[in-house]
Order: structure tokens, then C-alpha cells, then sequence
């Protein structure tokens, strides 16, 4: 049985909302003093980006330690640089995950 998985709007709607998600939450724990959540919503966004390898997408993520929190400090998409020292840039992740989903440029 062949099985084919289809990266398509609702996909990058999806995986968009659980990024911006991830990375807001972790900086919410981080200012509450919240570590457990912290690293949780660290490494969720980090599994999340890396899971887009599945699509062929080429990742990269760079996380740094602040006092015992994890904090988000780069992230990108096929050359898409999302996050860039902290601060994330939400056309370039758009971008990013369209690109996932119409590979043929539509």
C-alpha cells in the first residue's frame, strides 16, 4: 500500500499558526519565569520546523540558553529566514511554507 502525503494550503495554514504559536508561547513562559513551558514551547517549534524535512524543505534552527530558558534565536526555510536574532518575521515564514505547498510556483 503506497501512502502520499500533500503539504497543501491548509497544511502551511496550519503548520504557520503552530510556529507563531511556538514561538510566542516560549517567549511568554520565558517572561513569566515559566521553564517547564518554556523548554516545552522551545522544542515543540524546533520539532515543528524540523518535521518540514519530510517535504524536502531545507531547515535550520538556533536556539541559546538564557539563564537556565531556552530562547528562540534563529530559524529558517529554505533559505527563508523567519526568525533572526529573536524576532520573527512573519511574511518571510509565509513565504516560506507556500513555497512548501506550490512547489511548481503556482
Amino acid at each position: 500500500m503506497k501512502y502520499e502525503i500533500n503539504f497543501d494550503n491548509n497544511a502551511a495554514e496550519k503548520t504557520f499558526l503552530d510556529l507563531y504559536h511556538s514561538i510566542a508561547w516560549s517567549e511568554r513562559n520565558f517572561e513569566d519565569g515559566d521553564l517547564v513551558r518554556n523548554v516545552g514551547c522551545t522544542a515543540t517549534f524546533e520539532a515543528h520546523v524540523q518535521f518540514l524535512r519530510a517535504y524536502g524543505a531545507k531547515t535550520e534552527t538556533g536556539t541559546y540558553n538564557d539563564n537556565g530558558f531556552l530562547r528562540i534565536g534563529y530559524a529558517s526555510i529554505n533559505g527563508h529566514e523567519f526568525v533572526k536574532n529573536g524576532k520573527l518575521n512573519a511574511k518571510e515564514l509565509k513565504d516560506a511554507l507556500w513555497e512548501i505547498a506550490h512547489p511548481e510556483g503556482n
